[in-house]
């Protein structure tokens, strides 16, 4: 009988390439530097990927679909994650024949403080900050397309508003981006003004503000995550 021995091999060539890991995730399905990240529908539930924990509902569980949640009003849940200065806020949802959505935000009262993405009453897409003094950070945008990937990015000194499909990448310098207190609902609130029902796919949030060309990664990723559900965005 022969015997084989192995040796370690060493490969140095500089024209194999070379793997950005902001490129790629771990079995491509978790944000990890996300502080939570839910892919919502039957099949994932309510948990949350990074810690396992499941979103608490306020009334009703939501209603899960084979690749989504519909969520609002007594269909709402709360991630348990207040709001905050440097903070990043990321929903992917569609609009139905109803307006006055709030996919993923703090936004609790039609007066009150808060930040996040939510639709308006005239069907315009919103991401926004009120910064409890009455001045409110708010941007809104045509809705194109059934699905929408949104993004808020809070930092002390600015704002960043990203909706990349649609090309829109604002920035706003704010004096003071605060924190409300508010624990952060996917779906809003039962009673707080925009509690129509909504159907949301993903939904992420990190403990920084990320930069516009972190945002457009997430998208990506998000976008390639969305399309293996049979969503386009």
């Amino acid at each position: 009988m022969t015997a084989f021995t192995m040796l370690p091999i060493t490969v140095n060539n500089d024209k194999l390439p070379v793997l950005d890991p902001d490129s790629y995730e771990p079995f491509g399905i978790i944000e990890t530097n996300a502080v939570r990240h839910w892919i919502l529908g039957r099949d994932t539930g309510l948990v949350d990927l990074k810690s396992q924990k499941s979103l608490v509902p306020y009334v009703n569980s939501p209603l899960l679909q084979s690749n989504h949640a519909v969520v609002g009003g007594d269909y709402s849940t709360s991630t348990e994650i207040k709001d905050d200065v440097n903070q990043t806020l990321i929903a992917v949802f569609s609009v139905t024949d109803k307006n006055s959505l709030t996919p993923l935000s703090s936004y609790e009262t039609p007066n009150s403080v808060g930040k996040g993405i939510l639709v308006g009453n005239s069907g315009e897409l919103v991401t926004f900050v009120n910064k409890g003094n009455g001045a409110n950070v708010v941007q809104g945008y045509s809705f194109s397309g059934e699905w929408v990937f949104a993004a808020i990015s809070i930092s002390p000194t600015h704002t960043i508003m990203s909706i990349p499909a649609l090309s829109v990448d604002d920035t706003v310098v704010a004096s003071s981006n605060g924190s409300s207190g508010y624990t952060i609902n996917i779906g809003g609130r039962s009673g707080g003004g925009f509690d129509n029902l909504a159907p949301v796919a993903e939904a992420i949030i990190f403990d920084k503000a990320l930069s516009s060309s972190e945002i457009l990664k997430v998208y990506q990723r998000s976008k390639s995550r969305m399309a293996d559900r049979g969503i386009v965005i």
